[in-house]
C-alpha cells in the first residue's frame, strides 16, 4: 500500500508492477542494484517516490 511522506507518494512494488511490465523479482532485483533510482526499504518492503517513477519513465522511453 502507497503511503504519503511529506506530500510525496511513495508506491510499493505491488502498484509498481501495474504500471511496469516488470516481473516483482525482477523488479525487486532493479531495485536493489539501483537500476531505478530513489527506491528505499522500509522493513522487507521497497518504496520508490512516484516522482520518481515519472523521472525513470521519461529517461527510459524518451
Amino acid at each position: 500500500m502507497a503511503f504519503f511522506f511529506k506530500g510525496q507518494r511513495y508506491l510499493t512494488i505491488d502498484e509498481l508492477k501495474e504500471v511496469l511490465p516488470i516481473h516483482p523479482t525482477t523488479l525487486s532485483r532493479m531495485l536493489k542494484k539501483g537500476d531505478i533510482p530513489g527506491a528505499g526499504k522500509i522493513g522487507k518492503q521497497w518504496y520508490l517516490p512516484e516522482e520518481k517513477l515519472a523521472e525513470y519513465l521519461r529517461i527510459r522511453f524518451k
